[in-house]
């Protein structure tokens, strides 16, 4: 099952207007992260430790990212 695709559905679910705005600007930081590693999904088989480390470092040294974030 895609990643991407359970978070599109999981983020219509949210009420809150703020908190919605800001899981979609960082899933589509990931959908550019993704990118840079040549994929454009994942699948939930993906999301091993490495992986995630690989992420959250990428996203803590990415100054557009606030620490007011969701991830």
């Amino acid at each position: 099952q895609s990643f991407l695709a359970y978070w599109d559905k999981e983020i219509q679910l949210i009420p809150n207007q703020g908190t919605k705005g800001k899981h979609i600007v960082v899933k589509k930081k990931l959908e550019k992260y993704l990118l840079t590693i040549k994929k454009t999904d994942l699948s939930f088989l993906d999301l091993t430790p490495d992986f995630i480390k690989n992420v959250h470092y990428n996203f803590t040294t990415d100054p557009a990212l606030t620490t007011n974030s969701v991830i």
